[in-house]
């Protein structure tokens, strides 16, 4: 093996590695709020779309999952007096899901923790170093996507 695919394997251990802690952290930290991460994606999904009309179908369409895999999610977070349901005025078959103000609470509160845990991420850094790291980060992306596009089948 080449030093330079050594250096990439390392590098791609890093990523991932930090990825991981960043991943573990946040999920330690948001589980003294009651939710689980699926559950805190809905309701930051409800966050950013407080002025719409969100139904469950359209949360499982924006995560890609099934409609009764939110419906789990969605049941806990009532109960835990997270989400509301409203029935739809135009249509009273379907539900609109609404953040309760508790609800509106742990999104609050779980943004300041994101803030903390990104920020302690990034210490030490400098704005070159960041807007560096970022484009590094875009060409991977940009990369991969090219790979896949390419070696599709």
């Amino acid at each position: 093996m080449t030093n330079n695919n050594k250096n990439k394997d390392e590098i791609i251990k890093l990523f991932l590695r930090a990825a991981r802690s960043h991943h573990q952290l946040f999920e330690r930290r948001v589980s003294a709020f009651g939710v689980h991460r699926s559950q805190h994606k809905i309701l930051m999904y409800l966050s950013h779309h407080e002025r719409d009309c969100v139904t469950q179908k359209d949360i499982a369409d924006s995560f890609e999952i099934s409609a009764a895999a939110v419906a789990v999610s969605l049941r806990k977070l009532e109960a835990d007096d997270m989400i509301r349901r409203v029935t739809d005025k135009s249509d009273n078959r379907a539900n609109n899901i609404i953040l309760t103000e508790r609800g509106q609470e742990v999104v609050r509160e779980t943004k300041s923790l994101i803030h903390g845990i990104d920020d302690a991420m990034f210490e030490g850094f400098d704005d070159e170093e960041t807007e560096l790291f970022s484009h590094y980060l875009s060409r991977l992306c940009d990369n991969i996507k090219q790979y896949d596009d390419t070696t599709k089948g």
